[in-house]
């Protein structure tokens, strides 16, 4: 449960990290999200070859919960661990959830960083966009596939391809 005090400092902390970091902000956080959608990919990946050995990690992370878990919680009835990075979610394998607790909620963090990676970079498609459209992928997130349509949009609209999409869209309605 958070109190209004909670609240209050979680606000004061943001920003102040805004202020201290200025304008490095928003790369910095591009790149933190950049960083953790790779190893999120390659822990997915691991865990669709080798369900057994992220098991063994899962079981290995919950001998010392105090130590290494952040979150440990509870899905249906199974526990899942959370190191900050990852979630080990030993249910629920073929969907990635990344560094938080759902698939959807790492969904919606990626699309973000791709509207905040389209806006620093005016709006090219970069091995950035593709890691994070890699990794919304892996999460089989509904909803963030629905919202990936808010982003091409997004990109469509602003980006050069604009007038060449509207004249396909003519041709295709006629």
């Amino acid at each position: 449960m958070i109190t209004a005090v909670g609240f209050l400092l979680r606000l004061l902390t943001a920003y102040a990290v805004v202020s201290v970091l200025g304008e490095r902000f928003f790369p910095l956080l591009l790149r933190t999200i950049y960083f953790l959608s790779v190893v999120s990919i390659l822990l997915y990946f691991i865990g669709i070859m080798m369900p057994s050995f992220m098991r063994v990690i899962h079981e290995i992370l919950s001998l010392a919960p105090n130590l290494f878990i952040i979150d440990f919680g509870e899905y249906q009835g199974v526990l899942r661990a959370n190191l900050l990075i990852y979630t080990f979610s030993i249910d629920r394998l073929t969907q990635n959830h990344g560094f938080m607790w759902e698939p959807t909620a790492f969904a919606a963090i990626l699309l973000f960083a791709m509207m905040i990676n389209f806006l620093l970079n005016r709006f090219r498609l970069d091995r950035k966009f593709l890691i994070f459209f890699t990794a919304l992928i892996t999460t089989f997130s509904t909803t963030g596939y629905i919202c990936f349509s808010i982003v091409i949009l997004f990109y469509i609209l602003n980006s050069r391809i604009e007038k060449k999409l509207y004249i396909i869209f003519l041709v295709i309605d006629r």
